[in-house]
């Protein structure tokens, strides 16, 4: 599935254009079904949330305190599991966070 460039102001990250090329890496914190998940919800996400994905993840980089970086995985993480993400529940905000900058460019 191709993704058309979704424009964040002052933003350079955008989602890979092949998302469903991107295969496990072994090297993550998560399990496979649990990476497929998560990608199968980015892949199943409007352009507008795919936006708000984006969003997060820009303030999360800006962030210089831990803490709040913290809590704004775990809003990612409780936005992935709105939009259908049910396998990830049990794994760590910073982990899916992790798997999720595999997704983006």
């Amino acid at each position: 599935m191709k993704i058309k460039n979704i424009n964040i102001k002052d933003s350079q990250v955008n989602f890979a254009d092949k998302i469903d090329s991107i295969n496990y890496n072994q090297n993550t914190s998560v399990n496979e079904s649990q990476f497929e998940d998560i990608k199968k919800t980015i892949l199943s996400l409007s352009n507008e949330e795919k936006a708000v994905l984006l969003s997060h993840h820009k303030e999360i980089v800006n962030d210089a305190n831990i803490d709040s970086k913290m809590s704004k995985m775990e809003s990612v993480k409780a936005f992935l599991i709105r939009n259908g993400s049910s396998m990830i529940t049990s794994v760590s905000a910073n982990a899916i966070y992790e798997v999720l900058k595999t997704f983006l460019v």
